[in-house]
């Protein structure tokens, strides 16, 4: 129930969420809240999902990196923190999908799916409406505000975070 758009550019990389959080059936916005987007060791991360693996990521991440920026070092970095996860919780499966941002490279995670991306991508809820909107040349900020305006499960304020390469 999000969406998260990023763009890479020859000299940026631009990052962009929505703020909705959802508790049960109750939702709440947050200017500023990390629950979507954070910068932890040198790494920005873009999680859509559940709240409680994003904030366990978070957690790992202040003292573990992937050895490199590269699809493979980062598999072995999501298994450990599966392993890590499973400890705390009992639960060794990823749900959430992420977007990080390591060594000026992109990677989209899906379990232990990794795939570096070059262009643009979106995920979440919103991930369509904004993955159009990325393709005919908006900014991410544009793209996730058009997926609020089309989504039921996207809202504003807009985060985002723009990183020179």
């Amino acid at each position: 129930m999000s969406v998260i758009a990023a763009k890479i550019e020859p000299t940026q990389i631009k990052l962009a969420s929505d703020s909705i959080l959802v508790r049960g059936w109750t939702q709440e916005k947050k200017t500023g809240a990390s629950a979507k987007l954070c910068f932890v060791n040198n790494m920005h991360i873009g999680a859509v999902g559940k709240c409680e693996e994003s904030s366990l990521l978070k957690l790992f991440c202040i003292t573990h990196r992937p050895e490199r920026a590269e699809e493979n070092a980062i598999v072995t970095f999501m298994a450990e923190f599966a392993d890590w996860k499973k400890q705390r919780t009992n639960e060794y499966t990823l749900e959430n999908v992420y977007i990080l941002v390591i060594d000026k490279k992109v990677f989209q995670i899906e379990s232990f799916f990794v795939a570096e991306i070059d262009t643009f991508t979106a995920i979440g809820a919103g991930q369509d409406f904004a993955l159009a909107a990325l393709y005919l040349g908006h900014s991410p900020k544009e793209a996730v505000q058009i997926a609020c305006e089309l989504s039921i499960v996207c809202e504003p304020p807009i985060q985002e975070y723009t990183i020179e390469r």
